[in-house]
């Protein structure tokens, strides 16, 4: 058994408004069974299928029974309710690593009863889904004659929320920046970075940099880039020459093409890199 998680839910047909109410949860546990380190437990409220709504509460520390009595509300037109569900996903905090599922609960709107408040205990499930570090919007170009590489942040959107200060566990909206790295055979050689941009999860950067490299140097170059919050990675991925997946394609699409090329890619775990 993973935990039980304790909420209500009302509708509001006047104000087409969701309510959730997230109690709290009791007897938080692992799939392995132990706990290896703290559990730093908080909560993801979102609706499904279309993840457009995306919510968090606030850390509860070093405990397997938060209680969170916070209240989270969304818009959604009373003929969308037969297709969402109310997707709670309990998370335990880690200030260094990608943060631990601990499970979730489902609920198909399509069942709520709109005359009253729902109340509802449910048992945790498990959950593959990996925590998500948000997207980054990247244009790439290689001008021939000039042997002059260009990166342009354009955007990022779904940045996680939550954010720890010292001591004191707490929601804050992030307030990012993007690191670009040139890696030569696997060597960080320079690095450049974007403006910050305050409180914001889906920020707008726009910003260009640039790195002069030979035609030779192509097939030894790797890009890091990270999305940063103060000193700490939120997430990177990493294009080049030594990339995988989407990130490898968008690199050779780049260096056959005559012109820039702009793609939406993943943040993956820091660790990773």
């Amino acid at each position: 058994k993973l935990g039980q998680v304790h909420f209500t839910v009302q509708y509001d047909i006047r104000r087409t408004v969701l309510t959730v109410r997230l109690i709290k949860a009791i007897n938080l546990s692992p799939l392995d069974g132990e706990w290896s380190k703290p559990c730093n437990p908080f909560a993801i409220v979102q609706l499904q299928p279309d993840y457009q709504h995306q919510l968090q509460s606030y850390v509860q520390r070093k405990t397997t029974n938060p209680n969170f009595d916070e209240t989270f509300e969304f818009e959604v037109l009373v003929q969308e309710l037969q297709r969402l569900s109310l997707c709670i996903t309990l998370h335990s905090f880690d200030t260094f690593a990608s943060h631990d599922i601990i499970g979730q609960a489902l609920l198909p709107l399509a069942d709520l009863d709109l005359n009253k408040e729902n109340i509802y205990i449910t048992d945790l499930r498990p959950s593959l889904k990996h925590v998500d570090l948000g997207e980054l919007m990247v244009s790439l170009g290689y001008l021939k004659s000039a042997e002059r590489l260009t990166v342009v942040l354009i955007k990022a959107r779904n940045l996680p929320a939550v954010n720890i200060k010292g001591t004191a566990f707490c929601v804050a909206f992030a307030d990012p920046y993007v690191k670009v790295s040139l890696l030569i055979n696997g060597k960080r050689v320079k690095k450049k970075k974007t403006s910050t941009k305050k409180s914001d999860l889906h920020p707008v950067f726009n910003e260009a940099v640039s790195f002069d490299i030979s035609k030779e140097l192509l097939s030894n170059i790797d890009l890091l880039l990270s999305v940063m919050h103060d000193n700490d990675v939120i997430g990177s991925f990493l294009i080049g020459a030594h990339a995988q997946g989407k990130q490898h394609e968008h690199w050779q699409d780049v260096l056959t093409a005559d012109r820039p090329i702009a793609h939406w890619h993943i943040l993956q775990d820091p660790k990773k890199f």
